[in-house]
């Protein structure tokens, strides 16, 4: 029977009650936590109680779902398999009880609490015993347990001798058996049957046996009382013998008179044997294997060797032509093998005409099938479009009524902003009266002192022009050429050895990184056009975002701008267009001038051989990037893959066209003279937090003293699998390299959307893309999901409510599973989640960027 389904609970309501029932004979059956994997503290979880006839159901409201045990966790860990069952005989009544709320997560304290003196994994040979599921082959003595069976039996019944029963794939319960080897190659186990060379077969009811699960992966497991509970439900006995075993049995009872003239008339010799046709068990397999021709030639060459003593037969080989038996063992062969062909034939032929019935029925009810789905198909459809035009004129009813009352509003409005206008027109025209007439006298004077100012100009610039050589376009415009950059030295191979210098290049200017968080800077800052460094002031964050640039570029492609507050539009950041003067102002940052020679190189056509260019936005935050960063901001999943390249609109006629090989750092902080940071910002940018290093430095370090790495903008996206400038036709399917990776990400998804995260298709087609590339760069198989996790995804928590604390630590758990020594999102999750636990104002409040308020 089921476990769930036992009537009779075993429940103990006083401590004496408890001890009194536990013993060598009445006793709870446990299995190991698997939590003891991972932690110091050792639980096992209860299973039923044996009071020694029959079994009880474990009342878990008041023994608890886990027994804390008090002993070391080495001599747990080392005697006990997970899966073995686990005899506890004795409890001791635990009067002080655990407020340790990892082992408590739903609030069910531990009630008891035993010693390893008080359990044992010894189940006696007429106790518990298990009955496992599989494939038996009885000639080989062989059993291929079902796949969730194999280690249990490995561990347990082959290397402790333990005794178990059979289930086979019909449902037939055999043994007892015990495991001699294992072969992990084909996952087989090498049984014996007992001295005794049979196995009795059972015809157990449902009461005979107990059915239960382990825990939630683990398979379902049949266990009996004792073997002497089922003795009388045999129902037959099987012949436990392998086939050399078996023709040994048959040379013992052959006797030196009986006579063998050839192979051929071995198998009449057997057969006229009473003492073998006897035994009609043994018999009838001798007889199956006669009739099968590999099984018959294996067999009674094996026979033949065995029967080597036998002086008479060994006689008889001498004076037969070897080569008479070799053509009647062929002849034989090729009879038997041309009736098997022949049946073959017959199977195929019966196997293919049953295949065309079935695909006829197939396409029959396939045809039905598709006519019922397009009649369905068509009724919806009506009905949707019914609907539709019962919903369109409703609501075309509800805008003539809204538009006539709004008609009627706005002359309203009109009316009364056309009288204010008009008063204000009165003023401004006597105003303009008694300044027209001061203009007309003071015109007359200014135009004689012009004249002869103009006289003197024109003189003066001829002069100038002359000893500048400057052209009349050139200087009433101010237009500066573009300057064409090359790159210098050996340009770096691949992506590995991008990673590989510029690691170095930080170690020798005093900046002591991981390799892979080189490799996590260069992918980031690559493949987002924005790339925010969050941190407290002092954890070097300019500095980073500084030296990373004199690495990549020469000094005229980089650039520092620091962000004031009050910026509100792109004026502050690039410039405006004057309307009235039609000219554009640039801003002090020097943007402008910058985007000028990117538009210069993409119309010269120079990119494809030039570094790429970096903008470093200090203090970023401290004005709202969504206002003053607005014209970059449509550029971020953009892609050039035309003649055009990038367009900026900068007013005036005037445009901007780009290769996208700009890209921009920014430093945050989050206090109270700072911006947050919006939803939407959060979804196109990679945000690398970094913390204040443990061996803090009294001297300032050095900016990069070295020349640039010899990189171009082919090798950049070549190295980052950027899609710029590549063909692509139809929709691209951007896919996980690696399955597993792609099997944890969804679950993170999952977890997070509990919480309220969504995550966007952008959002997830970047983790992918940056972890195909970080691939060949990280050792650590899990490396670029944990990167991603801590830069994409938990930035974006933000949830109010003790509800979350449960999933987020199950997220916690999930993340350590990956086994980092470093890992930056099991540390940054471990942070929100301790900040949002904290006594105070923001208790029950877990927020990314609540980290350093």
């Amino acid at each position: 029977m089921q476990i769930e389904n036992i009537k009779v609970v075993f429940d103990n309501q006083k401590s004496s009650d408890l001890e009194a029932r536990l013993g060598e004979d009445q006793y709870i059956v446990a299995v190991q936590d698997p939590q003891n994997r991972r932690s110091t503290k050792k639980f096992l979880i209860p299973l039923f109680y044996y009071d020694g006839y029959e079994w009880e159901k474990i009342d878990t409201n008041s023994l608890g779902e886990r027994i804390f045990i008090a002993s070391s966790p080495q001599i747990l860990e080392a005697d006990f398999s997970f899966d073995e069952f686990i005899k506890i005989t004795h409890l001791k009544t635990n009067t002080k009880w655990t407020n340790d709320k990892k082992y408590n997560l739903d609030n069910s304290l531990t009630k008891y609490i035993t010693h390893i003196d008080n359990k044992n994994n010894h189940l006696y040979e007429e106790s518990i015993i298990d009955i496992v599921k599989g494939r038996l082959e009885i000639d080989r003595h062989l059993f291929y347990p079902n796949r969730n069976f194999y280690n249990l039996v490995q561990d347990i019944y082959v290397k402790q001798s333990k005794r178990f029963f059979i289930e086979s794939e019909e449902g037939v319960i055999m043994g007892p058996f015990t495991g001699l080897q294992t072969n992990p190659e084909d996952k087989s186990i090498r049984v014996s049957g007992g001295i005794r060379h049979e196995i009795e077969v059972f015809d157990l009811p449902d009461y005979a046996f107990l059915e239960l699960q382990t825990d939630l992966k683990g398979p379902k497991r049949k266990v009996i009382k004792s073997y002497t509970d089922i003795e009388i439900y045999v129902k037959d006995r099987l012949d436990f013998l392998t086939r050399e075993e078996l023709f040994d049995w048959v040379n013992t009872q052959l006797s030196d008179k009986d006579k063998l003239e050839s192979v051929r008339e071995l198998w009449d010799t057997i057969t006229s044997n009473s003492k073998v046709g006897n035994v009609s068990s043994r018999f009838k397999r001798l007889e199956n294997l006669f009739e099968n021709t590999q099984n018959s030639y294996d067999g009674m060459e094996s026979l033949i060797q065995t029967l080597a003593n036998n002086e008479y037969f060994t006689s008889s080989l001498g004076e037969l032509p070897r080569k008479k038996i070799e053509m009647e063992k062929a002849l034989y062969d090729l009879k038997n093998l041309k009736k098997l062909e022949e049946k073959e034939i017959q199977k195929l032929d019966e196997a293919l005409e049953n295949q065309k019935a079935e695909l006829e029925k197939f396409i029959s009810y396939e045809e039905s099938k598709r006519e019922e789905l397009r009649k369905e198909r068509e009724e919806l459809i009506e009905r949707e479009i019914k609907e539709g035009q019962q919903k369109l004129e409703w609501i075309q009813s509800e805008l003539e009524q809204k538009g006539e009352q709004l008609e009627v509003y706005q002359l309203h409005q009109k009316k009364a902003e056309i009288a204010q206008e008009i008063e204000s027109l009165r003023t401004d025209k006597n105003e303009i009266q008694q300044s027209i007439e001061l203009l007309k006298k003071d015109f007359i004077d200014t135009q004689q002192q012009t004249g002869r100012l103009l006289h003197d100009l024109v003189k003066t610039k001829t002069h100038f022009d002359l000893i500048t050589a400057r052209t009349e376009v050139e200087a009433s415009e101010g237009v500066t050429r573009p300057k064409r950059f090359t790159v210098e030295g050996e340009k770096v191979k691949d992506l590995k050895e991008l990673v590989n210098l510029t690691h170095q290049a930080f170690q020798q200017s005093g900046r002591q990184y991981s390799e892979h968080f080189i490799a996590n800077l260069l992918i980031s800052t690559h493949q987002n056009n924005l790339t925010l460094f969050w941190g407290l002031p002092g954890t070097g964050k300019t500095t980073l975002c500084r030296m990373l640039m004199q690495m990549l570029a020469p000094t005229e492609r980089q650039l520092q701008i620091p962000v004031a507050r009050g910026w509100t539009s792109q004026k502050d950041l690039v410039g405006f267009a004057n309307p009235i003067s039609k000219r554009f102002h640039r801003s002090a940052s020097g943007l402008y001038d910058l985007l000028k020679q990117l538009d210069g190189e993409f119309k010269e056509e120079w990119y494809w051989d030039t570094p790429y260019a970096y903008t470093l936005l200090d203090e970023a935050n401290l004005s709202p990037l969504e206002h003053y960063w607005a014209m970059f901001y449509n550029h971020a999943d953009s892609v050039v893959n035309n003649k055009d390249g990038l367009v900026l609109q900068l007013g005036n006629g005037e445009e901007i066209h780009y290769a996208n090989n700009l890209r921009f750092l920014g430093t945050i902080n989050m206090d109270r003279t700072t911006e947050d940071l919006s939803p939407r910002m959060l979804d196109r940018a990679n945000i690398i937090r970094l913390d204040l290093p443990s061996n803090m430095q009294l001297s300032p370090i050095n900016d990069y003293q070295g020349e640039p790495l010899s990189i171009t903008m082919q090798q950049i996206l070549q190295f980052f699998n950027l899609q710029d400038f590549k063909t692509v036709t139809g929709g691209q399917t951007v896919k996980f390299n690696d399955i597993e990776v792609e099997d944890k990400f969804n679950y993170v998804v999952k977890q997070l959307s509990k919480i309220g995260v969504q995550i966007s298709p952008r959002v997830k087609m970047s983790i992918i893309s940056y972890c195909n590339v970080a691939q060949s760069v990280m050792a650590e198989q899990f490396r670029p999901l944990d990167y991603c996790i801590a830069q994409r995804l938990l930035t974006k928590i933000d949830v109010q409510g003790s509800h979350a604390v449960h999933t987020l630590r199950n997220l916690l758990d999930f993340i350590n599973d990956f086994a980092l020594k470093d890992s930056r999102a099991s540390q940054i999750l471990s942070k929100i989640i301790e900040k949002g636990e904290r006594e105070g104002y923001s208790h029950n409040y877990f927020n990314y960027f609540m980290l350093d308020r």
